[in-house]
């Protein structure tokens, strides 16, 4: 088991937000492995901070994943509530929430 190295909550909370905060691909934000520090990229914003040299080596730099990426969405829910509640008919009630919310609009 290689050793870890600590990371700060806040700063890999705050790549996680900054990646996520645009469309996929536009922002990037990478871990370095041996030190824990977080460099933040984007393709239209110009950062102060260059790149390091070989940030695209996953060795050394682990790349922080877009929201999206994570698949955390509705049918995860809906599927996590269907294994451990099966009686209750969740994608009616989905439904009806999606409807009422839509009309409040």
């Amino acid at each position: 088991m290689e050793p870890s190295t600590p990371v700060d909550f806040a700063d890999l909370l705050g790549a996680f937000d900054w990646v996520s905060a645009a469309p996929p691909m536009e922002n990037a934000a990478y871990v370095s492995r041996p030190t824990g520090k977080t460099h933040w990229a984007s393709r239209t914003a110009d950062l102060e901070d260059a790149l390091p040299e070989y940030i695209e080596d996953g060795s050394i730099y682990v790349c922080v994943p877009h929201k999206n990426d994570l698949d955390l969405g509705r049918a995860l829910v809906l599927g996590f509530a269907e294994e451990f509640r099966p009686e209750a008919n969740l994608w009616q009630a989905t439904s009806l929430v999606t409807t009422s919310l839509w009309c409040m609009r």
